[in-house]
C-alpha cells in the first residue's frame, strides 16, 4: 500500500510499514506492498515453506503468511542475510 504525503505542493510516495488487514492477500498485493516481483515472492514462499492456501487460479495468503513475506524481506534485502542465514534466524525465533 502506498501513502501519499503532501509537502511543499509535491506529492511524494512512501511504503506502509503495515499492510492493510483482511482476510486474504494475492500474490501481486504482497509484490506490491514489498516491492517486490510477484515471482521472488513466489521463490521465497517456496523455499521458507510458506503453504498458501490454492484456488483453481491464484494463491491466497493470510495475514500471518504476509507478516512472515514482511520478516524475510526484512532479512533478505535490509539486514543483507542469505537465504540459509535468513531461514537459521527464522527457525532460531
Amino acid at each position: 500500500m502506498m501513502i501519499k504525503v503532501y509537502s511543499e505542493g509535491k506529492i511524494r510516495y512512501f511504503k506502509s510499514e503495515r499492510p492493510i488487514q483482511r482476510s486474504y492477500y494475492s500474490t501481486t498485493e504482497i509484490a506490491k506492498m514489498l516491492g517486490e516481483t510477484n515471482y521472488t515472492i513466489r521463490f521465497w514462499v517456496k523455499e521458507f515453506d510458506i503453504k498458501p492456501y490454492k484456488s483453481e487460479w491464484y494463491r491466497k495468503y493470510t495475514p500471518e503468511m504476509v507478516a512472515k513475506l514482511h520478516k524475510i524481506h526484512n532479512l533478505l534485502r535490509i539486514q543483507m542475510f542469505t537465504i540459509k542465514g535468513a531461514k537459521h534466524k527464522l527457525i532460531n525465533e
